[in-house]
Order: structure tokens, then C-alpha cells, then sequence
């Protein structure tokens, strides 16, 4: 259907609707705002490159988990949420044996987060991981320089005296502890300065020797940061948040709502994009999360689990009544509506229901949550058009844009205006999902099928609309069900493994509500 030339040539008319109706080496060190060098000029998300397979079940994982909300000495301030933010995140690591072969996860809250046995972790027990394994820490808790020796940096563990960093709290600056690390993959994910660590009046500026450390970490091949703010910002915790909102929305999107390309794994990119959309959006684009560094590979980080609740989603397919002759309503001047034919009202539009060269329909949709909504019509002819997000079919003035927030109805091309059909006669179908996160998936076919027609590539658009269909089709199951098959090299003469040792063949039968809802509506395009 030529959807845009119509639309636009009537809404330049100025007709009027009707009348009638990681491993994740996160150090979260409580400092105002770090963003581990990244510059404050960054409004949007860094692209983090991947490569198209994950590399599931290719190691162990190896995390060291620190949290301390409550420290020893008065002088130094309480957090809120930073042993539990730990806490969390280390439970579900614990999860994803799917992921790695094993997870080896030592965790370590307020009175156990001493010196002695967070050095212990990362300078003897983190040489354990080998070059397939995956490290990460995770370090929630204030972060500080020592003033009497400039340039060094350190992470505040429970017994720290301010009057004697050197001697109470883990020198992180020079990397001594990664230098012996031979594991390809290592993340640091950092939820910094939780609201009411520090005081608001603080500068918000990195210290110096932080931002020195963070840029050597970064330098380093396969470590990365993922920060979770830019420098001049705070990371934000809400009521009725067990976590902030940051790590809230991590745990959330590696239980599986980050699976943007729809394949049952979370990989470090889809982390990152869907922890950026969602912070951004939860705290009004208040706090906007960083990343930066050097991955290796794919970088998976989970795979999809048990989602929190159903995404449901309320679809309105109206139409003008087909008997409608009156042009005051079918093609309504600008100004004040002048149809008084009773005979068009709205009707709702059915599958099988027959709709007319010529008649007029919208489109409305609420989802039951913060969502990501794509509209798609397929035409008689094959084509599949975008609705939504669109600048062509949605109207002037009709401010609606990805993510939508929960419980308002959207309608395009507006409440008060219609699309009109076109004379391409034959079966239709309109599409309209509702995703949790950025559906990469469907951005990514639409965007090839795009391509295709502005170099009139026609057989690679018609692969494009064939990929983009068949994926159409596919969301429309009630359930994902993902059987993945890891395979590991056995050593000859090793004797019959076992799953344990060698991880030499299994299956994972992994079952999940599905992280879209569909709806949808066919009919039978005719002449009058």
C-alpha cells in the first residue's frame, strides 16, 4: 500500500478526523557520578562492538562480589542499598549455569568486606580463571583518595580509617591485581554514588587518580566499564526500588529482558542498551549510563530466564464505517467537524472483516508497561510498511516516541485523524507488538528491508520482507522455548566424562513468558 503518499497528501489538505469518535567487574565505588573517562560531551550510548555467536559455556566464571553499606568508622558515611545491590547481584550470578561451565562466586557484605579478604580475592583466588573464563567483581561502596599521596585511589572496605588508606583500605590504581589475570573476558560494571552516600553539595568532579585508573582498565584488552551515570550526574535510587535504579534495571534486563536479537542470550551490548534506555527513561533522562573498554568476542553474560510479569497489551483496530458516503466526514475540512451522517460511526475491524479502497482507519494501543511498540502492515502485494515508530504515518503534532509509557492509550495516525486506504486490492494484516526492551531484532530487519528499496535492491527486499514476516509470525507464540546444545573437546584416554567435568554435550531446555506481546488483525482489502 502507498500508505505515505496518501497520508501526506491528505494531511496537507488539512483534513480533520472525524466528528464521531558483566562479567562483570563492577566496582560500584560511591563518588558523585563517575563515569570512569568517559567525556561529559557523550549524550548518547557508545556503540559496543559483538560478534554475531556467543560463545556460551566456553568457561568458568570467577566473581568476587563486595558490598558495604556500614562502616567501622563514623567519620566515613552509611549507604542505603549497597550491601543489598551486592547481595542481589550475586545471587543471581549463582544462577547462570547455563552460561558457564561453573561460577565460583564469593561474596562478601559490610563486616566481611575486610582488607585482608578482599586482597585475597583479587590478588590470589581471581589467578584461578584461565583464558576461556570470565571475571567479575562487584564492588559496591565508597571509593576515596588518600591526600597525604596523590594520584592513589582506594576502595573503602569496612574497617577503613580515612587517617590510613594505606593501610585499611585496597589500593586499586596501577592494576597490580589484573596484571596476572590470564581470563580474556573482564567487566566492570559500576553503580556509583547511591543517593545519600555523599552529600549533595559535594563536587561532583572524578578525582584525578580515579579517572587514571578507570583509563588504564579501559586501555587493556578485554576489560570493560560500564558506569552507570556520566560525570556530572548522580546515580538516583526511587521509593518503592529494592535496588537503585540502575542495578535494578541490570538484574532485570540479564534475567532476560536485554535479549534484544531474541536469541535466549544477554550479551554485554544488549546489557548495556537496555540498562541505558531504561535508566534514562526511569529517571527522567536524568542519569544516563557510560561504557567503556575493550571486549572480547560476544561477550554473553546470561541467558533468559523467568520473567518478572506478562507484558499485556490492549490493541484498537477502528475503521469508519464502510457505508460513510458524506465527504464532510470522510474528508473533513480543517476547523470545526461538520459530519452528521449517523452512518459513520467506528466500527472495529475483525479478522475477515472487508474494508474499502478509500476508508478511513486508525490504530490505537496501551501496553501494560514501559514498552517499545512496533506497528507493521503488511499490503496485498507482499510489502511491509512500518506504522510506528514512523515520522510518515504518525501525525504532525502527535508527540508519541519509544519507550511508551504504561497505561496511556496511543493512537496513530492521531486520535483525531486517519489513514486512508489505498486502491491495492487483496488479503491484509497489521502487526502490533509490544516489547520490554528495544527490540533490535525487528529494528535490524526493517532497517535492511529499508536499504533494499532505497537501492532497489528488489530480490534483497524481498528477503528482507520474507526475514521480517516469518519473525512477524514467530512472536506470536504464547512461549519461547530455546534448546541449547554446548559442546567442549574431550581429551583421548580421559574415560567416559561426565557433565560436570568435561560440559562435553548437553541440552538446556529453557522456557520463559515471551518478552513481547502481539496482536494483530487480517482482512480483506476490496472495491466498492
Amino acid at each position: 500500500m502507498e500508505f505515505q503518499e496518501h497520508f501526506n497528501a491528505w494531511y496537507e489538505r488539512k483534513f480533520r478526523m472525524k466528528f464521531v469518535a558483566v562479567w562483570v567487574l563492577a566496582l560500584a565505588l560511591c563518588l558523585p557520578a563517575l563515569s570512569f573517562g568517559v567525556s561529559k560531551s557523550l549524550e548518547r550510548r557508545k556503540q559496543v562492538p559483538e560478534t554475531p555467536a556467543p560463545e556460551v559455556g566456553a568457561g568458568d566464571l570467577y566473581a568476587v562480589v563486595v558490598g558495604v553499606a556500614k562502616y567501622a568508622n563514623p567519620k566515613i558515611p552509611k549507604l542505603t542499598v549497597s550491601d543489598k545491590d551486592a547481595r542481589d547481584f550475586a545471587e543471581f550470578l549463582k544462577t547462570q549455569k547455563d552460561v558457564f561451565k561453573d561460577t565460583h562466586v564469593k561474596v562478601m557484605l559490610n563486616e566481611e568486606a575486610t582488607k585482608t579478604e578482599v586482597t585475597k580475592q583479587l590478588y590470589y583466588e581471581l589467578r584461578k580463571a584461565g583464558k576461556d573464563d570470565t571475571v567479575i567483581l562487584f564492588f559496591s561502596g565508597h571509593g576515596a583518595d588518600d591526600p597525604r599521596k596523590p594520584g592513589d585511589f582506594f576502595f573503602l572496605t569496612h574497617e577503613a580509617d580515612p587517617e590510613n588508606l594505606e593501610g585499611t583500605a585496597v589500593k586499586m590504581n596501577g592494576l597490580d591485581f589484573l596484571q596476572k589475570l590470564d581470563a580474556n573476558r573482564v567487566v566492570l560494571i559500576a553503580d556509583s554514588c547511591h543517593a545519600g552516600g555523599f552529600s549533595r553539595n559535594t563536587t561532583k568532579a572524578l578525582e584525578p587518580s580515579m579517572k587514571t585508573f578507570m583509563r588504564e582498565f579501559s586501555r587493556s584488552s578485554g576489560r570493560a566499564i560500564l558506569s552507570s551515570s556520566k560525570p556530572d550526574e548522580y546515580s538516583v535510587e526511587k521509593p518503592g526500588f529494592q535496588n537503585s535504579v540502575f542495578t535494578h534495571y541490570l538484574i532485570k534486563g540479564l534475567k532476560g529482558e536485554a535479549d534484544g536479537n531474541r536469541d535466549g542470550v544477554v550479551t554485554l551490548r544488549e546489557a548495556y542498551d537496555y540498562v541505558y534506555d531504561s535508566t534514562k527513561d526511569e529517571t527522567n533522562g536524568v542519569q544516563h549510563p557510560q561504557f567503556e573498554g575493550k571486549v572480547v568476542g560476544s561477550f554473553p553474560v546470561s541467558v533468559l530466564g523467568k520473567l518478572d510479569n506478562p507484558i499485556e497489551l490492549e490493541v484498537w483496530f477502528t475503521a469508519q464505517d464502510p457505508r460513510c458516503t458524506d465527504s464532510n466526514c470522510t474528508d473533513p475540512a480543517a476547523g470545526p467537524s461538520q459530519c452528521a451522517d449517523p452512518r459513520c460511526g467506528d466500527v472495529t475491524i475483525e479478522d475477515g472483516s472487508t474494508m474499502y479502497t478509500g476508508q478511513n482507519y486508525q490504530i490505537g494501543f496501551r501496553p501494560s508497561e514501559r514498552a517499545y511498540v512496533y506497528v507493521f502492515q503488511q499490503a496485498s502485494s507482499g510489502e511491509i510498511y512500518r506504522l510506528f515508530p514512523s515520522k510518515d504515518f504518525v501525525a504532525p503534532g502527535n508527540k508519541i516516541e519509544n519507550p511508551l509509557k504504561a497505561g496511556k492509550i496511543h493512537w496513530i495516525p492521531a486520535r483525531n485523524l486517519w489513514l486512508r486506504h489505498d486502491d491495492h486490492l487483496g488479503k491484509e494484516k497489521i502487526y502490533v507488538v509490544a516489547s520490554r526492551s528495544r527490540n533490535a531484532k525487528l529494528e535490524d530487519l526493517y532497517g535492511s528491508l529499508e536499504e533494499s528499496r532505497q537501492k532497489g535492491n528488489g530480490e534483497s527486499a524481498k528477503e528482507s520482507i520474507a526475514g521480517l514476516k516469518k519473525n512477524l509470525e514467530r512472536l506470536m507464540m504464547p512461549t519461547k522455548s530455546l534448546v541449547r546444545k554446548v559442546q567442549r573437546k574431550v581429551k583421548s584416554g580421559s574415560g567416559p566424562p561426565s557433565k560436570e567435568e568435561s560440559f562435553e554435550s548437553f541440552a538446556q531446555l529453557i522456557s520463559s513468558e515471551s518478552l513481547d506481546a502481539v496482536k494483530t488483525v487480517w482482512f480483506w482489502h476490496k472495491s466498492r
